[in-house]
C-alpha cells in the first residue's frame, strides 16, 4: 500500500484501546503523556481550532461549550485545550507547523495565553463529590482557601473567595462528561439534607458569571451532548462559545483526524500515487452508485476516494455514521482500533479497504474489536449466523470466487444503525471492487447463487436492500433444504409436483372436458404406479390428456408402443400433451423441481410455523411462471398398426395455451381443425342402417380402426360427439329413437338448423339415457316393426372388441299416417304396428294398425321444492291431465313416509307400493 505504515502504538500484538481517558495508572493518559507527543498525534480539525481561538489571546471572555454526541472528539479536543494551556510554547511550535501544512493564516499567528493552570476532569467518572472540592484539590492555593471556605460555613463557595484564589493563579477549569455527570445529581430529601444539586447549580452560575467578568483570571470550558439540560441552560444564560462539531467541514475533519491518528507517513505519500492505485475503485464507484448524477461531479467522487484512502469512503461513513455513532456502541475512539486491525491484516498489496475486507471468520481482521465496540450482544450473534451462512453456502459445492467478501461486506452492513440497513446490490459489487473491474453478469450470477444457498439474508424494501437478520429468512430456508436429495427420498416432491401439474391442466370453476393424466419419472415402464385411482384408465368417463414429462426421440414409434403396452382400451380417446423439445425433462429440471421441492416443505412446515406457510403461494406461482409455454404440442392418432406399433403414426399440433386453457384449446383444436364431419357422417349412417345404439357407437369410436393403415376418426368426447350425432340427425340422414320415440326431420322440412334445436331440446340425455337412444335410417319411419338395438356386425374398418348381439328391425307406420311438422316426439307419437299383435276385426288385413305409444318423461333425482319445475321445462300447461304420475323415494323410514302423506291433499287416491331389503320381514 505504497508503503504506508501504522503508528507504532498500533503495531504491537495486544493493541491498547484508543479511547481518550485523561489519566491511568501506566502513565499513559492523555495528560500524562508528554504534551509534544500528544500534538504529534493530533490533526487540527476545524472543531479543534474554533475552541484553540475560544482560549486564545483574543477570546472574547466567555464560558467554551463543546455540544456534540459521544464519539466526536469531545475528549481529544479537551486534552489539547488542557496541554495548550499547560505548554503552550510546545503547543504554538505544532500550531505553526499545521498552519504551514495547511496553508491556515490562522494557526500561523494563533496566540497562546500564558500562565492559565489547566484542571481538566472528566466528572462523570465521580471522584469528587462537589466540583469546588476538585478546584481546592488541584489548586496550588486550593487548601488554603478551603480552610477559609470551611469556616464560612455557607453550602457553597462565594465568588469573592473564588476571584482571591484564581487571583494568585490563573485558572481554566475544563470538564469533560458535564451533562451525564450533572444529571446524575439529587437532592436529599428534608429540610437538613444535602442539596447537591441545588447547590452545584448555583456554584455552576458563579463560574460562568466569573469567566465572563474575569477572563484574565478564570476559564470555563464543559463539554455536554445537547443543549436539553439545565446544566446547558444554566452555562447558557452568559451567552458561551459554543463548539457543536456540525461544521461544513466537519465530515471530512474526522475523517483526516483518523487517518492522522492512524498512520505514521500518510501525509507523506504522493497524491499522484493515490490515484494511480485507486483509479479502478474511483471509476466503478461512479458507476455504480452515482451515474445518475452529471459528468462534472466525477471528478469530486474520485477525489473524495484519494482523500479517505487507504479506505473507501463508503467504509468510513458506513463506520462513523451508521455503526459507531449508534447509541451501543463506543464512538470514533473505537473507530481508529477497528481500521488498525483490518489494516494489520490485509496483504501490502491491498489497492483499497472496503467492507468486504472485515473477514466474517478471521478474528484478526478488525471483526472483533468492530463487535466489542457494539455493546449489544446480538451483534456477536449476527456475526456467527453470518458464517453459518458462510458455511451453508460452502458445504454447497458451489464454486464462487467472491462469496467470502460478499457475506462479509453484507454483515457489516447489516450492523448498521441507520436507516439504510443492508447494501444494495451496486454497494456490494463496489465493496468487492479493488484494483480488477468486476463483471457485472458474474457478480449478479454469484450473488444470486451466495441468496439462494443461505438462509438468513432478507431482502427488503424499495430500491431493495439485502441484510443478514437474526431470524431465518423462511424463502431462503426452504431453497436451501431443497437442495438437499435426503429430505425427498420418499419421493414426495415427485408426487408433489405431480399433484401440482394435475391442478396445473384442471379448471378451477368447472368440470374440465378431458381428464388431466400427468404421467411421472416411469412413464414409459410403470407409468400409472404413480397415478391417482381416479385418473387411471378404468376410470376414465371422457377423453384423457395424457402429459408426458419429456419428449423422446422417434416420437412415432415410442407413443405407438407406449399406447400398445399400457393401454388395453380407450387408446382413440387419449390427447398426448409435449413439452418443448428444447427442455430437459421435468423431473430433473431445477427450475421445476426446486420450487415445487420448497413449496412441499413450506407446506409441512408451515404447520408450525406461519413464515413457512407463507412463502407456499410464491413457490406456487414460480412453478406456474416456469411452466408457461413449457407445453406446446399436441399429439393424436393419425394412423394404428396394432400388430406392430413402430408403423403406428400421430398427428402433431402446436399449442399456444397455458394452465387450464391448453384442454379448452385442444379440444378447440380437435373440433375445429382435425375432426371432419364427411368422415363421420358415413360412419353414423352405417350405425344407423344397423340400429346401433349411441352407446355402442361410443364404444367404437373410444379405439382406433383395427386394420392396418386406417384412419381413426378423432373421438370428440360424448357430449361433443353426440351433438354431431344430432348434426346428422338434422340434415335427415338418420333418425333418433328417444324413449320410444322417433325423432327426425321429414323430407319435406327444408330449415336443419330449426331441427338441430329441436333435437337438442327434446333429445338432450346423459348418461345410461344417451347409451340407450337407438340409432335408425330414414326408412325406418316408413317401416312396420318398433325400432329396437340392433346388433350388426361391427362398422367398416373398426374392430370387434364391443360385439353387437343379432336382432330384428322393428316396422314402423308409413310416413302417410305421420303428423304433419315432421318432428316426432312428446305430443305427435308415431304409430307402432307390433309383430304378432292382435287386430280388430274391422281393421283390414295387412293395414297397419296405429298404437300410440305412452310418453314417459322422468327428472333426474332432485329436491321437492325443485321437482315442479321439471313442468316448465317439458313444456306442460298446468291444466294438463296426466295419466299416471310416480315419485319415487329412496332411503326414507316408516315415519317419513306417514308424514309425506299427511301432505297430500286427503282426496287423493293413490297406490302405495315399499320395496324392503332382501331378507326383511
Amino acid at each position: 500500500m505504497l508503503g504506508l505504515k501504522l503508528r507504532d502504538e498500533f503495531l504491537s500484538p495486544h493493541m491498547r484501546d484508543t479511547a481518550i481517558v485523561f489519566h491511568r495508572d501506566d502513565g499513559s493518559g492523555a495528560l500524562d503523556q508528554n504534551s509534544s507527543d500528544f500534538l504529534n498525534i493530533t490533526y487540527p480539525v476545524a472543531d479543534l481550532q474554533n475552541a484553540l481561538v475560544a482560549i486564545s489571546t483574543a477570546r472574547a471572555g466567555l464560558p467554551v461549550v463543546l455540544i456534540g454526541e459521544r464519539g466526536r472528539g469531545k475528549s481529544h479536543i479537551m486534552a489539547v485545550l488542557h496541554h495548550a494551556l499547560a505548554k503552550p510554547e510546545e503547543a504554538t511550535v505544532w500550531l505553526r507547523d499545521w498552519g504551514r501544512r495547511l496553508g491556515s493564516e490562522k494557526l500561523k499567528r494563533l496566540e497562546l495565553p500564558q500562565g492559565f493552570l489547566p484542571i481538566t476532569e472528566a466528572v462523570h467518572n465521580n471522584e469528587y463529590e462537589y466540583l469546588w472540592d476538585l478546584i481546592f484539590e488541584r489548586h496550588p492555593k486550593g487548601e488554603k482557601m478551603q480552610g477559609k471556605f470551611e469556616g464560612l460555613r455557607q453550602e457553597v463557595p462565594p465568588r469573592s473567595l473564588l476571584e482571591e484564589m484564581f487571583t494568585e493563579q490563573p485558572t481554566a477549569l475544563i470538564l469533560d462528561e458535564f451533562q451525564t455527570w450533572f444529571d446524575g445529581l439529587t437532592d436529599e430529601a428534608g429540610e437538613y439534607g444535602r442539596k447537591r444539586r441545588t447547590w452545584t447549580f448555583n456554584f455552576i452560575q458563579n463560574l460562568s458569571e466569573l469567566a465572563k467578568d474575569r477572563p484574565e483570571l478564570f476559564m470555563l470550558v464543559v463539554s455536554v451532548r445537547n443543549n436539553q439540560t439545565d446544566a446547558y441552560r444554566q452555562i447558557h444564560r452568559d451567552e458561551p462559545i459554543r463548539v457543536d462539531f456540525r461544521g461544513a467541514t466537519a465530515r471530512q475533519d474526522r475523517k483526516q483526524m483518523v487517518l492522522h491518528r492512524l498512520f505514521d507517513n500518510r501525509s507523506n505519500i504522493l497524491v499522484s500515487d493515490i490515484e494511480r492505485l485507486t483509479e479502478v475503485y474511483a471509476t466503478e464507484r461512479y458507476r455504480l452508485l452515482y451515474s445518475h448524477l452529471n459528468a462534472g461531479e466525477k471528478e469530486r467522487i474520485k477525489r473524495e476516494v484519494m482523500e479517505d484512502w487507504p479506505f473507501s469512503p463508503e467504509l468510513l461513513e458506513l463506520l462513523e455514521d451508521q455503526i459507531l455513532l449508534s447509541e451501543t456502541a463506543q464512538g470514533s475512539r473505537d473507530l481508529i482500533k477497528v481500521l488498525a486491525q483490518v489494516f494489520r491484516a490485509l496483504p501490502h498489496d491491498k489497492a483499497i479497504i472496503t467492507p468486504a475486507d472485515f473477514s466474517l471468520d478471521n478474528l484478526d481482521s478488525g471483526v472483533q474489536s468492530l463487535v466489542d465496540a457494539l455493546t449489544d450482544g446480538g451483534q456477536e450473534r449476527l456475526r456467527e449466523i453470518a458464517c453459518r451462512n458462510l458455511a451453508a453456502v460452502q458445504e454447497a459445492g458451489v464454486a464462487l470466487t467472491l462469496v467470502r467478501g460478499m457475506l462479509s461486506a453484507l454483515w457489516m452492513r447489516s450492523l448498521s444503525a441507520g436507516n439504510h440497513l443492508g447494501g444494495s446490490r451496486e454497494e456490494i459489487h463496489l465493496d468487492l471492487t479493488g484494483d480488477v473491474v468486476i463483471d457485472d453478469n458474474f457478480f449478479n450470477d454469484e450473488l444470486n447463487q451466495v441468496k439462494e444457498n443461505s438462509f438468513n439474508i432478507h431482502e427488503e424494501g424499495m430500491p431493495p436492500r439485502l441484510r443478514f437478520k437474526l431470524e431465518e429468512n423462511a424463502r431462503a430456508r426452504l431453497l436451501v433444504s431443497s437442495r438437499n436429495d435426503k429430505h425427498f427420498e420418499d419421493g414426495s416432491d415427485v408426487h408433489y409436483l405431480l399433484q401440482y401439474l394435475t391442478h396445473y391442466f384442471m379448471p378451477e370453476a368447472s368440470e374440465p372436458s378431458a381428464w388431466p393424466v400427468v404421467l411421472g419419472p416411469n412413464w414409459t415402464s410403470r407409468p400409472w404406479d404413480e397415478i391417482e385411482a381416479k385418473f387411471r384408465p378404468e376410470a376414465w368417463d371422457r377423453p384423457a390428456l395424457v402429459v408426458l414429462p419429456e419428449s423422446p426421440d422417434n416420437l412415432n414409434a415410442i407413443l405407438g408402443r407406449w399406447l400398445r403396452d399400457h393401454l388395453n382400451k380407450y387408446r382413440n380417446t387419449v390427447r398426448i400433451i409435449l413439452p418443448r423439445q428444447d427442455k430437459t425433462n421435468i423431473f430433473a429440471d431445477p427450475d421445476l423441481m426446486m420450487p415445487a421441492r420448497a413449496a412441499l416443505l413450506g407446506q409441512k412446515w408451515g404447520e408450525r410455523d406461519s413464515k413457512y406457510r407463507n412463502e407456499v403461494g410464491k413457490f406456487r406461482n414460480e412453478l406456474k411462471q416456469n411452466l408457461s409455454g413449457r407445453y406446446n404440442r399436441l399429439a393424436i392418432i393419425r394412423q394404428w398398426n396394432a400388430q406392430d406399433p413402430d408403423q403406428c403414426t400421430f398427428l402433431f399440433e402446436d399449442l399456444n395455451k397455458n394452465g387450464p386453457s391448453i384442454i379448452t384449446e385442444v379440444e378447440e383444436k380437435i373440433r375445429d381443425d382435425i375432426f371432419a364431419l364427411e368422415d363421420f357422417e358415413p360412419l353414423v349412417v352405417e350405425a344407423a342402417r344397423q340400429n346401433q345404439t349411441i352407446g355402442a357407437l361410443l364404444k367404437e369410436l373410444k379405439e382406433p380402426p383395427v386394420g392396418a393403415g386406417a384412419n381413426p376418426i378423432p373421438y370428440l368426447g360424448e357430449v361433443q360427439t353426440y351433438e354431431q350425432i344430432l348434426r346428422i340427425a338434422s340434415s335427415g340422414r338418420i333418425y333418433i329413437n328417444v324413449n320410444g320415440t322417433w325423432l327426425g326431420k321429414k323430407p319435406e322440412h327444408s330449415n336443419a338448423e330449426a331441427v338441430l334445436n329441436m333435437l337438442k331440446n327434446k333429445a338432450s340425455k346423459r348418461g345410461r339415457e344417451l347409451y340407450e337412444i337407438i340409432l335408425g335410417p330414414p326408412e325406418v319411419v316408413g317401416s312396420d316393426a318398433m325400432a329396437s338395438p340392433a346388433t350388426s356386425p361391427p362398422l367398416a374398418g373398426y374392430g370387434t372388441l364391443f360385439p353387437i348381439n343379432p336382432a330384428s328391425n322393428p316396422t314402423i307406420a308409413p310416413p302417410s299416417q305421420l303428423p304433419e311438422n315432421g318432428c316426432q316426439g312428446e305430443d305427435n307419437q308415431v304409430g307402432i304396428v307390433m309383430p304378432g299383435a292382435d287386430r280388430p276385426e274391422n281393421v283390414p288385413n295387412g293395414t297397419p294398425l296405429v298404437s300410440p305409444l305412452p310418453v314417459v318423461k322422468r327428472s333426474e333425482e332432485k329436491t321437492i321444492l325443485n321437482l315442479g319445475g321439471e313442468f316448465d321445462v317439458w313444456g306442460m300447461e298446468s291444466t294438463r291431465k296426466i295419466a299416471q304420475a310416480r315419485l319415487e323415494f329412496n332411503g326414507l323410514t316408516v315415519q317419513d313416509i306417514k308424514q309425506l302423506l299427511r301432505r297430500l291433499p286427503p282426496t287423493t287416491r293413490a297406490v302405495l307400493e315399499i320395496k324392503l331389503p332382501g331378507g326383511a320381514e
